[in-house]
């Protein structure tokens, strides 16, 4: 007996103001038939949902008035560990988790505590239980026993919660949202860390974060999509997208077919269907030599995954990026807060985990 699962990147409605219902409607016609084809649709909700007369000034907000569209979108679970889920406090993500499962779709990945974030979730689709672990490098967010927040990355404790669910469910899936992001090339730390979450159970991996498409592979008979890109994303509607190297419109839905045998393994298969973010926002399928194209970048990406030099040195580029930007980052912080606003700044840099592992691959020349 097979299952049909769909995975998209990151899906965010912030930035499209007043348009965001006519703007998403349009989108749901070109996806939305394919999708209900699938058992289960997952998506890393790359935004903050604030009630009505909530004020946030952050650009990942998202009004209730605006929160509608979502309904619209198909999409089964939203993993909320991420960068940006507590953009707006504690009371955005109790809302957006009220919201959402009044709407009936689940989430994964943040609570009101650390063991609430930590949680994996469970879920049957078509007689078959899927187990669900999401998790993020971005842990200046971290739950705590007292405090909300989302679940912090860490191998140990994913390694954990594989096996104790791995006889509870059919299949496992990770969602992780980490590492750098406008590259068509993982770290190599992610990729190892990928590989070693395979061998210890996972069956499928999905990767966000990137705003990318990145190579996807099948390593020991599990899934490794490592970047499918900004899926629902209003690219156009902040600079924050513009002039950003790897192709930020370019997405794909990663289409996966497991086959469950009757000795209780796995066969498991995959399709990528490319999509593109076009100039009004709205993503479409692409079609022809456009898609084919699409395709042909995402299976050199996948190559390339092999190629532990090559690997190595897109990363370290990117961590001298990271570095450069660092230092002028403290410099202006030092001029606008001065030395209470610097230590803040340099605090949250040395204490998150995102920044603490392109530190680590600057210092190891890109090899960690």
């Amino acid at each position: 007996m097979s299952s049909k699962y769909f995975f998209v990147g990151d899906f965010c409605l912030s930035g499209w103001n007043n348009n965001v219902s006519d703007s998403f409607s349009s989108t749901c016609l070109q996806w939305h038939k394919l999708i209900h084809q699938s058992d289960l649709t997952v998506a890393n909700l790359e935004s903050c949902l604030i009630e009505n007369g909530k004020k946030c000034d952050r650009f990942m907000a998202v009004p209730q008035s605006d929160s509608g569209a979502i309904n619209k979108s198909g999409i089964d679970v939203f993993s909320l560990a991420n960068n940006h889920t507590l953009d707006c406090g504690s009371e955005s993500l109790y809302f957006a988790q009220t919201y959402l499962h009044k709407a009936g779709i689940e989430t994964v990945g943040a609570g009101k505590n650390i063991k609430e974030a930590n949680a994996p979730l469970i879920i049957n689709r078509s007689g078959r239980r899927i187990g669900i672990i999401s998790t993020t490098d971005a842990t200046h967010y971290k739950a705590s026993k007292h405090r909300a927040g989302i679940s912090p990355l860490s191998a140990r404790r994913m390694k954990k919660s594989i096996a104790e669910i791995r006889d509870q469910v059919d299949l496992i899936v990770l969602c992780i949202h980490s590492d750098l992001e406008f590259t068509n090339y993982p770290s190599p730390w992610k990729v190892r860390l990928s590989r070693k979450l395979a061998r210890a159970g996972a069956d499928i991996i999905v990767h966000h974060h990137p705003h990318t498409l990145q190579g996807v592979e099948i390593f020991e008979d599990t899934l490794i999509a490592y970047s499918l890109g900004n899926f629902v994303f209003p690219i156009h509607a902040t600079e924050y997208m513009q002039n950003r190297n790897g192709n930020v419109n370019e997405s794909a839905i990663l289409e996966v077919n497991v086959e469950f045998t009757a000795n209780d393994s796995r066969n498991i298969s995959y399709n990528l269907i490319p999509t593109l973010i076009d100039e009004n926002n709205i993503t479409r399928f692409a079609d022809g030599k456009t898609a084919e194209n699409i395709i042909r970048k995402i299976t050199g990406y996948s190559h390339a995954l092999d190629d532990k030099e090559k690997l190595r040195k897109k990363y370290l580029k990117l961590c001298l990026e990271q570095a450069r930007r660092f230092i002028w980052g403290t410099y202006y912080t030092l001029c606008r807060s001065g030395l209470s606003g610097t230590y803040k700044y340099l605090r949250t840099h040395f204490s998150t985990k995102m920044h603490r592992n392109w530190m680590r691959g600057l210092l190891t020349l890109g090899q960690f």
